[in-house]
């Protein structure tokens, strides 16, 4: 078998990065608990479709990255770990491969300011009636192809603006 290589790794996170205007973030979970609710289950890497969709929202932000080193400037935080953001020029030449998105939502975006999971969703179909970047349920007609999910503890952003974001590592 081969291996992927580097160029590949960076070649797949530009894709992933010109193909931004086609990703929305999906909300879900929005009624059912999860058995610990403070411990979600780890989601299948098999699952296609947000459950009990609250709405979905067009990425607002993209970044290609790396991970940080003692040189690193224009430096961000996920998880444990630091990481620089990228420009496209640059993309080859400091080994981007990964792709930060992230989107803002505020406390009346959907009907339902409460979700346990969050997936980013590529090519969703939806009424063509809709304008704007936030997309409630019943004008969704497919979510599309799911490339991320998480499972988290109830989230509950009523009466504030809440940023969600994700990486990921081509």
């Amino acid at each position: 078998m081969s291996v992927k290589t580097q160029v590949a790794s960076t070649s797949n996170a530009i894709r992933l990065y010109k193909d931004a205007q086609n990703m929305f973030f999906g909300f879900g979970n929005s009624v059912t608990e999860w058995g610990t609710p403070s411990n979600p289950p780890l989601p299948d890497t098999f699952t296609t479709q947000i459950s009990e969709l609250s709405g979905i929202a067009k990425v607002s932000n993209v970044y290609l990255a790396k991970k940080a080193d003692s040189s690193s400037t224009n430096t961000f935080i996920y998880g444990d770990s630091t990481y620089e953001k990228v420009s496209l020029g640059d993309a080859y030449k400091k080994k981007a491969n990964f792709v930060l998105v992230s989107v803002d939502l505020d406390s009346d975006s959907f009907n339902s300011n409460v979700y346990r999971s969050v997936g980013l969703l590529e090519s969703p179909q939806y009424s063509s009636s809709v304008t704007g970047n936030i997309i409630q349920p019943e004008s969704i007609i497919s979510q599309g192809n799911l490339l991320t999910i998480k499972y988290i503890p109830k989230v509950d952003y009523t009466g504030y603006t809440l940023t969600e974001q994700v990486l990921i590592e081509n």
